[in-house]
């Protein structure tokens, strides 16, 4: 059985996802760990596939400099654009600890052509693997019943595609009184705050939990709106897998991710940035509710069969059979200077603070304090302040 490692800066969707991928792969000889948030683990030289997980944060380069030392290849898995996000691109700590990890990495795996090609211009190899979703996850779940109210919902904190369509949810509520309600997540923006036509749910880390709150809620209509920037072209078609999946009608901007993989009027509607163009498409579904079931069912099957887990596996597992097997005694133990341990937490520590505009606009100002605080604990201590996740 070969030993996957899987470095996270964090239990985010990326590497929950990963997590499911190799659970699937031990009928091919695979089995995973992980390790999260600036620790090292004892046992580091005896993992035959180090991954890193989307990792941005200057810690990870002790990890990445043991490998070279030692001889071991690792693969980093992409999912996020940090070149040309807004929030991120300007943070040189970042920057510099990506175009490292990527430089050296035997392989950078992505979902997206877009990345792919931003990756080479970084001296990275990439390779564009399938995108999937892990249907097991709904397996017995019942949707709540809802008659007499529609409900649309956006299962995401990113405000700043949203916030344009503000003015259509006010169209929309006015028309519909008493029966239309947006279901929304996190920390609500100006301008939705305090309305009874908006329900607000916290945001669940744990993906599989999410999923199935997703399904439970039975939502009539599912939003993607994407604002066409460099870093959303880079992104997957995430949102339409999830809608698909729970055969759920979508809207989505009429853009790349979705633009190349939702057929218009047949599994979801593409609109352009207008705010009536959304109205319009919104109020259509809302007053149709065979073509919601239409456009939902068509997408349930057009995900399930260009999309599901087992279909994307064998691509992933032919990158991981790359990686040649060890035929020597395990690495050398893991002994990295003290010194240059504190000279990452400081990297770290700059890191965030470069990175608190970012925090302030996805996770709000309560959070953000949270995560400031377990800095300084890490940087203190030694300890990574972070609580362990719930779910493996």
């Amino acid at each position: 059985m070969r030993r996957v490692l899987l470095i996270c800066d964090g239990y985010n969707v990326a590497t929950q996802m990963l997590a499911q991928l190799l659970r699937a792969a031990r009928k091919y000889g695979y089995s995973h760990g992980a390790t999260f948030l600036d620790t090292v683990p004892e046992d580091l030289g005896t993992w035959d596939v180090p991954i890193f997980v989307d990792c941005v944060r200057p810690f990870d380069l002790v990890l990445m400099e043991y490998f070279i030392a030692s001889g071991i290849p690792y693969l980093y898995y992409l999912d996020n654009n940090y070149w040309r996000l807004r929030d991120y691109r300007h943070n040189i700590v970042l920057i510099r600890t990506l175009d490292a990890l990527i430089a050296n990495a035997r392989c950078v795996m992505v979902n997206s052509e877009v990345l792919a090609e931003e990756v080479k211009r970084h001296d990275g190899a990439a390779v564009t693997l399938p995108a999937f979703y892990d249907f097991a996850m709904l397996d017995g779940l019942e949707r709540e019943p809802h008659a007499g109210e529609i409900r649309i919902g956006y299962p995401s904190g990113r405000w700043r595609d949203i916030r344009p369509l503000i003015p259509v949810f006010e169209r929309l509520s006015q028309r519909y009184e008493g029966k239309l309600y947006f279901e929304l997540f996190g920390t609500l923006p100006d301008g939705l705050r305090s309305r009874e036509w908006v329900r607000c749910f916290d945001m669940i880390p744990d993906y599989v939990e999410f999923s199935a709150f997703q399904f439970s809620r039975g939502w009539d209509i599912g939003i993607a709106p994407l604002l066409p920037t460099p870093a959303n072209f880079s992104k997957t078609n995430n949102k339409y897998r999830e809608y698909g999946a729970c055969s759920i009608a979508g809207v989505y901007s009429d853009v790349p991710p979705y633009s190349d993989s939702v057929r218009h009027r047949h599994t979801g509607l593409l609109v352009s940035q207008s705010v009536d163009d959304w109205y319009d498409a919104l109020v259509e579904l809302i007053d149709n509710p065979g073509l919601r079931r239409t456009y939902g069912r068509n997408a349930h099957e057009d995900v399930r069969a260009l999309y599901s887990l087992d279909l994307a596996l064998p691509s992933w597992i032919r990158i991981l059979d790359d990686i040649p097997c060890r035929k020597t005694a395990p690495a050398r133990p893991v002994r990295i200077p003290s010194g240059a341990i504190l000279k990452f937490r400081i990297g770290n520590l700059l890191y965030d603070l470069f990175s608190v505009r970012s925090y302030l606009n996805y996770f709000g100002v309560k959070e953000t304090i949270r995560k400031l605080a377990r800095i300084m604990i890490s940087l203190t201590t030694g300890k990574s302040g972070s609580p362990k996740p719930r779910r493996w």
